[in-house]
């Protein structure tokens, strides 16, 4: 799954990175590994979805560093 992600700062929309997601039905993740900009670094997304409900971490290279934490769900 190809992923386009964006943030708005002051009202206007900033690219945060394209990612391209390997999905694992079977375990319902999606995994994107990535090369960090800013570091030269290797980092990881990872999100497990359940129902309604995502949560996911980004996890940075060698450091083995969690740096981003998501929990997202849908409101009904």
């Amino acid at each position: 799954m190809h992923l386009a992600a964006d943030k708005q700062v002051n009202g206007e929309w900033d690219p945060m990175g394209e990612f391209d997601f390997t999905i694992d039905a079977a375990k319902s993740t999606l995994t994107a590994e990535f090369t960090i900009p800013r570091t030269g670094g290797r980092g990881v997304w990872s999100f497990t979805v359940a129902g309604d409900k995502i949560d996911g971490t980004l996890t940075a290279y060698p450091e083995n560093e969690v740096g981003r934490k998501v929990h997202v769900e849908r409101k009904k």
